[in-house]
């Protein structure tokens, strides 16, 4: 796998651990620390010679790269890229920063390319890697006057010997194929803040293997990052013998956009089996009111709180399901704009709407990293009105705050199974979910309340009799139809206690 990056000061070029304002990377957790990712934000550092790519360890072992074979005892970070990759383009990047290439309004696509073609030079990479890359089907619309020029600069600074018309047909193959470096995001507390997202775009990596995987609006894969360790991973169960697909597109959005979208980018017209069914969303003027309301000032969404209401009833009374785009973007909105004017338990009632009406209905599946996000938000409001300061309880009708602690804790262990399956038990945010579940269930705090062992739904009809009936008092509560137990059991089939 290629892997680079756009310039960004708080990536590390080696181990893929990013600084990112209150929330921590989970590839710098470490299993043995007594305060889960205390080390997680490390200072980043610059390659001293061309001042580009930035490292999280100079001078002292990277002990979570080592706990998981990124680097050999006593080796850093920057080491670790010097002999891998680093090495090869140094001189080529400082030479090509001298003549400006690296300025504002450059490709970022350029830093991956001079990175392959260094590779490539000091025979990293085969020169039938690079006809297998040049071989994978690119864009015409990327053969532009723009690229060319900067094709010819790079190829001039390096010396290359490859034929500039080369050149350019490998970079569009790259850059048409190049798979958004995406890593989990670790939260050492309950996290309500409907801004959260589950994982963070670092920058972008080549895997011919990947690049060469069919593409679909409804993809049965989606890539998650360990680290720097690329993983292709089942969005649904997948037939033997069923095509993996993968989506071009990084975010979903209604049929006329998607087909546009995929025709000006890739130049095809899309037929997977989501795309057969035609335009399923709303059409005409009811569409170009879904429009406006996705596209309010986030920052001041509560302003417009009247207007995604009546969206939402609008879409419902044109016949339109709960899992129909752009229901759940609405719904979101509604979490923000109630969190703003500090109406949590309106946002709670939102939430038990996204996962057990939105969720369920979505076409195409809502995916792993969607019910993720949905958890997060669902535990930290649960535990807000159930176990949290007084001040926060008394936000909550009293019916929420006594539907106990056992189902603050419940959902926590739904939480952590749902990452492990979205990320696998292996990834480092699982490890901090389960350790974590383990503090939560063992602090004095909960003990006070909470006496005896946490037993997995699964294991106890007494169990799920109790949770049945505390989840549905939150359900009635919310205006949703009650479940039976059965339909309960179906929303957490991977509780981890």
């Amino acid at each position: 796998m290629l892997k680079g990056h756009d310039i960004q000061p708080d990536c590390c070029d080696n181990c893929m651990t990013a600084k990112i304002p209150h929330v921590q990377m989970s590839s710098r957790y470490r299993d043995d620390s007594a305060d889960w990712g205390a080390d997680i934000n490390p200072p980043m550092m610059f390659c001293g010679k061309c001042n580009i790519v930035y490292y999280c360890s100079k001078v002292r072992g990277s002990e979570s790269a080592y706990q998981h074979s990124i680097l050999t005892p006593k080796q850093t970070c920057q080491k670790a890229a010097w002999v891998d990759h680093h090495k090869a383009e140094c001189e080529a990047l400082c030479v090509l920063k001298k003549a400006g290439l690296f300025g504002n309004g450059d490709m970022p696509e350029a830093r991956e390319f001079v990175r392959l073609l260094a590779i490539a030079r000091a025979s990293r990479v085969t020169h039938t890697v690079l006809e297998e890359i040049r071989a994978i089907p690119y864009a015409e619309s990327w053969t532009e006057e723009s690229v060319q020029k900067m094709v010819g600069l790079i190829k001039n600074c390096m010396k290359s010997a490859i034929r500039e018309e080369d050149l350019v047909k490998l970079f569009n193959s790259m850059k048409s194929n190049l798979i958004p470096i995406s890593v989990p995001l670790i939260f050492r507390t309950a996290n309500n803040d409907p801004t959260l997202m589950v994982t963070w775009g670092i920058g972008k990596c080549l895997e011919p293997f990947a690049a060469m995987m069919s593409h679909s609006c409804a993809p049965n894969t989606y890539a998650v990052h360990e680290g720097s360790e690329l993983r292709i991973r089942a969005a649904r169960d997948i037939a033997a013998g069923e095509e993996l697909t993968r989506s071009l597109r990084p975010d979903f959005a209604d049929f006329e956009d998607r087909q546009y979208w995929l025709d000006a980018n890739f130049r095809f017209t899309c037929a997977c089996e989501l795309c057969k069914k035609g335009n399923i969303q709303p059409a005409e003027d009811l569409l170009e009111q879904m429009i406006k309301l996705i596209e309010i000032d986030l920052l001041h969404v509560h302003r417009n709180l009247p207007e995604v209401e009546k969206g939402i009833a609008d879409m419902r009374a044109a016949g339109f399901g709960w899992g129909t785009w752009p229901m759940r973007i609405l719904h979101h909105h509604l979490i923000r704009a109630h969190n703003a004017t500090g109406k949590p338990a309106e946002s709670l009632k939102d939430l038990l709407r996204i996962r057990y009406l939105v969720e369920p209905a979505q076409d195409p599946l809502v995916t792993p990293e969607e019910r993720v996000h949905t958890l997060y938000l669902l535990h930290a409001l649960i535990d807000a009105a159930v176990y949290g300061p007084c001040n926060a309880r008394n936000e909550f009708p009293k019916v929420v705050r006594n539907v106990g602690i056992k189902i603050m804790l419940h959902t926590r262990a739904i939480l952590t199974g749902e990452v492990e399956q979205a990320f696998s038990k292996n990834s480092q945010v699982a490890g901090f979910q389960r350790n974590l579940m383990v503090s939560t269930k063992t602090c004095g705090h909960v003990q006070k309340e909470f006496q005896g062992t946490l037993v997995p739904l699964a294991e106890s009809a007494e169990e799920r009799e109790e949770f049945v009936k505390g989840m549905n008092v939150l359900l009635k509560w919310a205006g949703i139809p009650v479940l039976s137990e059965s339909e309960h059991m179906a929303f957490c089939p991977y509780e981890t206690v």
